[in-house]
């Protein structure tokens, strides 16, 4: 029988030199059994072991104590390998401590890792991290394989001292089979580490869209705890969302919105808005949107973090993120809203489209500036233009006490000493129009001192100028020839004694398509000036064409400044393509906007409405109008007489709001027919005198059946036209056979011009019609107030450039300024019954 205390002395010293860690397949050692200090299965600590002095040693070595792995090769064979040797037995008993969690539970699950360099591996490791579970060993060594095992299985959510689970370190990692594994093991997505960090945070720190992609999909039959997740705040505040702007990656961001992030999250600088929130259809997702407007996005301004509509760069992306859901309040990481966003980076469409669905023009951005002071800042004049018409107040100051006049002195300084810049005169000119005042220059250490709206604030100026650009002879205005008269017919008109304090005060819209805009500028400043809705202001509404889709609007509750924008959301969504225009957009704009089942009687009984349409299935065609009241032939009980295959139109209480809306703007070559109706605008585009004879054949109704009592007089007429175009010249107007090829030409352009002329007549709501509505009312002892800017183009009534409708609406309110007098007398009659 051998010796096996020596022969184990002898073993024990000649590990003596080598360092205590190294792992090192060693011969099987049966003899050291007998000297086990602490054993497990497979693994055991010998010891103490004395070791043999050397001949120069004066003292005995220290005993040692050493950790070694068996493994049973067969019933008479077993391997070892050493992997730990020290003689400190505290040591030695806290390494085996360590060791014994995790060796067994390895080579249980995998049997071929008992070999000297897997396990110096994962000896390295547990001793690094001891607070380690065997899956995260298994994570960070990406012995994955060894997962689908009970005591892995059983450990698999449990997290280290940082609170990272194998999942949370897999994720952390950027490893996508990996990650894969841990989640097939069963891991929650619900674990977060201590900062508060779910795998979509660590994810979207690291900008791995594809693990993005991985953790949604593992949710997607849970929708609710995906959504929860996706958009969970970390102890920052912060969502994955925010962490994937910050770290400035594109596809992080597109593959959270993708899987179901909140379009409107915000960074941890930014504010809530109020509003509610909308979920967006699955029609409209973040994906869908993308699919559609490829490539529309400004990525630099991702790491700004805020929501898709700061990044979108194009209008039709814009619009379609606003239709989704995304909240205008919503602020980016600097306090920019979207509406901020766009007006430094000189988008005029962009801008435009924000504020037709309601944008903030007085929103301040994270240093203290609205966005007009944006726009002075940035210069652009349409951008400026765009502002002022949706409200912005060109004398409010920013948090430095500048206010728009100033900063615009101030940023566009000429290169030239005195030599004032064309396109900063421009600006200033833009906001003189309306009423600002400044001085005309800056003079080095002078204190710019500003008028601002209402604030009594005084001027200081040394030197003031014309800011009024100098105009061409091809762009001089021109206008009707009797101006002068009709200017001071307006001004006997107003002055007309009214013939009853309690007459009815009456409101006509001419038509004129998307030149309604004008239309709502107009009753934007009557009702700011008034401090009254419109609605209240008038006994009477009546409209033809885009008057009476205004007319509707306006009954079913929208303000002025709400149908502004209706009208340029309108006109993105239904002049499109060729005339005529698809119907189905037309429709669906209004079904939304003014309801599907709500009739005509259904809306308040005052002010009484009354919009034209055009029966066309008939010869001669006849004027019908859609009323919220009872008509005069009903009034009287008098029965329509038709030929056959005739009906009679619906009732009050039969008509739908929208199919009236519908029906009075069916203009002919830009939609077709609605039904029997066309629009009404062919036979009354002013209903100014319509809505007269309308009141006096019902008040004839109402004396023949013994209703006297219910008559009403009229005491004021405010017509309101869609802009009057610049007088131009005509080359020819001649019909004519010509009896050569050199008079072809001169025959077009008769033709062309005689056509124009046909339908300006047939549908003229401006002119001889105006005349002989104002002279009816003169007659009839009734102020009558018309309302129509001079434009400086024919806007056609499908005009959709942004630019060109801006302009429109700018030269309307600057209009309205310029008639402040006017409009100040007219509102003071319009409140005198009040």
């Amino acid at each position: 029988m051998p010796n096996f205390l020596n022969m184990a002395k002898s073993w024990f010293s000649s590990m003596a030199n080598i360092p205590p860690d190294q792992v090192r397949e060693e011969e099987s050692s049966e003899y050291a059994k007998y000297m086990v200090h602490s054993r497990d299965e497979g693994m055991m600590m010998y010891g103490p072991i004395p070791q043999t002095r050397q001949k120069n040693d004066t003292e005995d070595p220290p005993d040692i104590y050493g950790i070694v792995v068996h493994n049973q090769v067969n019933r008479h064979s077993t391997s070892c390998i050493s992997v730990y040797r020290s003689s400190n037995l505290t040591e030695a008993e806290q390494r085996f401590k360590v060791y014994i969690k995790v060796i067994p539970f390895f080579l249980d699950a995998k049997n071929d890792l008992f070999n000297a360099q897997s396990l110096q591996r994962i000896c390295d490791n547990a001793r690094a991290r001891e607070d380690w579970s065997v899956c995260h060993l298994a994570v960070a060594l990406d012995i994955v394989d060894t997962l689908k095992h009970d005591v892995f299985i059983s450990l698999i959510n449990k997290s280290d001292k940082d609170g990272l689970s194998p999942l949370l370190m897999a994720v952390k990692m950027g490893s996508k089979h990996i990650t894969q594994a841990v989640l097939a093991a069963g891991a929650s997505l619900e674990m977060k580490d201590l900062a508060g960090n779910n795998a979509f945070h660590l994810a979207a720190a690291n900008g791995n869209s594809l693990l993005i992609d991985i953790l949604a999909t593992q949710l997607q039959d849970n929708g609710q705890l995906r959504t929860e997740l996706i958009n969970a705040r970390n102890g920052d505040s912060n969502t994955p969302l925010h962490l994937a702007c910050l770290a400035d990656n594109q596809d992080a961001v597109l593959a959270l919105m993708n899987n179901g992030a909140d379009l409107n999250t915000m960074g941890k600088n930014g504010s809530a808005g109020d509003q509610h929130r909308i979920t967006p259809s699955e029609e409209r997702t973040f994906k869908a949107i993308l699919k559609q407007f490829p490539n529309q996005l400004h990525v630099k301004d991702i790491k700004n973090g805020g929501t898709p509509l700061h990044w979108a760069s194009e209008k039709p992306i814009l619009d379609a993120f606003l239709e989704a859901g995304c909240d205008m309040k919503s602020k980016d990481f600097h306090g920019n809203s979207a509406l901020h966003t766009m007006i430094k980076h000189k988008r005029f469409s962009c801008v435009v489209c924000l504020l037709a669905h309601g944008a903030d023009v007085k929103e301040r951005d994270g240093n203290g500036n609205e966005p007009i002071h944006l726009a002075a800042i940035a210069g652009n004049l349409p951008t400026l233009k765009a502002l002022l018409i949706f409200g912005a107040d060109y004398g409010s100051v920013n948090s430095s006490g500048e206010t728009a006049w100033s900063l615009i002195l101030k940023t566009h300084q000429s290169k030239l000493l005195n030599n004032l810049d064309k396109e900063r005169n421009m600006l200033l000119y833009t906001l003189y129009q309306l009423g600002a005042r400044g001085p005309a220059t800056l003079e080095q250490n002078t204190k710019i001192k500003m008028k601002t709206g209402d604030r009594k604030v005084s001027i200081a100026s040394n030197k003031e100028f014309d800011w009024k650009p100098k105009v061409s002879e091809d762009q001089q205005i021109f206008h009707r020839s009797r101006h002068l008269l009709d200017s001071f017919l307006d001004g006997s008109g107003m002055n007309v004694q009214e013939a009853n304090k309690g007459g009815l005060r009456i409101l006509a819209l001419d038509g004129g398509g998307i030149k309604g805009l004008v239309l709502t500028k107009v009753l934007a400043e009557i009702q700011t000036a008034s401090k009254v809705p419109i609605t209240e202001l008038f006994d009477w509404m009546g409209g033809t064409s885009t008057g009476g889709i205004l007319t509707l609007a306006l009954a079913c509750g929208k303000s002025p400044e709400e149908c502004q924008g209706l009208y340029f959301r309108l006109k993105d969504k239904v002049f499109v393509g060729r005339r005529p225009y698809d119907e189905a957009p037309f429709e669906s704009f209004l079904k939304n906007e003014l309801g599907e089942d709500k009739t005509m009687a259904s809306l308040p009984a005052k002010p009484r409405l009354t919009v034209t349409g055009t029966l066309a299935d008939r010869f001669p065609p006849d004027l019908h109008l859609f009323t919220n009241y009872q008509r005069p032939a009903d009034i009287l009980g008098l029965k329509e007489e038709l030929p056959q295959g005739l009906s009679p139109a619906r009732k009050p209480d039969e008509q739908e709001v929208w199919r009236a809306a519908r029906c009075s703007g069916a203009a002919p070559t830009y939609f077709r027919s609605a039904g029997k109706f066309i629009d009404g605008g062919l036979i009354g585009n002013n209903p100014t005198l319509d809505l007269l004879t309308e009141i006096h054949e019902r008040n004839c109704a109402l004396r023949a059946v013994g209703r006297e009592k219910e008559t009403e007089t009229i005491s004021l007429v405010v017509s309101i036209g869609t802009g009057d175009p610049p007088l131009e010249r005509v080359e020819s107007c001649d019909l004519f056979l010509p009896d050569n090829l050199l008079n072809l030409p001169q025959l077009m352009y008769g033709v062309s011009a005689m056509g124009r002329l046909l339908v300006e007549q047939a549908c003229s709501a401006t002119n001889r019609v105006v005349d002989r509505a104002r002279a009816w009312c003169s007659m009839a002892g009734i102020s009558y107030v018309r309302l129509s800017p001079q434009l400086d183009s024919d806007v056609k009534m499908n005009e959709t450039d942004d630019e060109i409708l801006v302009q429109m609406i700018y030269l309307t309110q600057v209009y309205m300024y310029e008639n402040r007098v006017k409009i100040d007398a007219l509102v003071k009659q319009l409140l005198s019954r009040k």
